[in-house]
């Protein structure tokens, strides 16, 4: 399974320092994660995949009053981009949680509802914070 672990200069040392009492542990294997790799592991796609098919089948379903469903559903695809993380991809580092939160909700706000509903230009505001959080990402000196 891919490992959404942010590999920081911290966690490389303690690794290679384990790698004398496990050898398991392959010292090419270790590097520390380039650009792409930063801003990979600190979206939370497959939330954002639920999120965005989700919002699509209530757009072209035959309730017309959804804007409720629209922030349960935002709610629950937020609650669960942590626990998701934590529990599929093994990933503790609290900064990397709090990121991809962030992620989503940049996403959740490019893709629309229901952030539509309280300000119509928040396709435009998450659109142009999508490119900007992705380029703050690997600023973060946590990593």
């Amino acid at each position: 399974m891919y490992d959404r672990t942010v590999i920081t200069k911290k966690s490389l040392t303690q690794q290679l320092s384990s790698k004398s009492s496990n050898p398991s542990v392959n010292s090419t294997d270790l590097k520390l994660d380039n650009y792409i790799t930063l801003v990979s592991k600190s979206i939370p796609s497959e939330i954002i995949g639920v999120y965005l098919t989700v919002i699509t089948l209530l757009k072209e379903g035959p309730i017309k009053d959804y804007a409720l469903l629209y922030w349960i559903l935002f709610i629950i695809c937020l609650s669960l981009t942590p626990i998701y993380l934590i529990n599929i991809y093994k990933v503790h580092y609290k900064n990397q949680l709090v990121l991809s939160c962030l992620a989503f909700f940049c996403w959740a706000l490019a893709i629309g509802s229901p952030f539509e509903l309280i300000f119509e230009h928040s396709k435009y505001i998450g659109g142009i914070l999508i490119p900007i959080f992705s380029l703050l990402i690997p600023l973060n000196k946590s990593y």
